[in-house]
């Protein structure tokens, strides 16, 4: 199963939300796709309440493509925290 649509992080109660869906018999694998800008805080929690993957969306890995949302988000190319999971149970 995956979690996806909107910011999945965004959630208050996402690592509850992941600790039920992990406990439920036949989901033997739960991921959750995210644009990763808020994982470095909450990386550690979701893999304690079951997560078991991350897929992380990226814009772009060329910043001579320069996006819109780059504008608003102060940076060209992809997220400088994209790998924030490294080393709190991600690989």
């Amino acid at each position: 199963m995956r979690l996806t649509g909107g910011e999945p992080l965004a959630r208050l109660d996402l690592e509850d939300l992941v600790r039920m869906i992990a406990s439920v018999p036949g989901i033997n694998d739960l991921s959750m796709t995210t644009n990763g800008t808020l994982l470095s805080r909450h990386a550690a929690a979701l893999v304690g309440a079951g997560l078991h993957r991350v897929n992380i969306s990226l814009d772009t890995l060329r910043p001579d493509w320069g996006i819109v949302g780059d504008a608003r988000r102060g940076y060209l190319g992809p997220h400088p925290r994209g790998r924030p999971g490294e080393g709190r149970g991600y690989h």
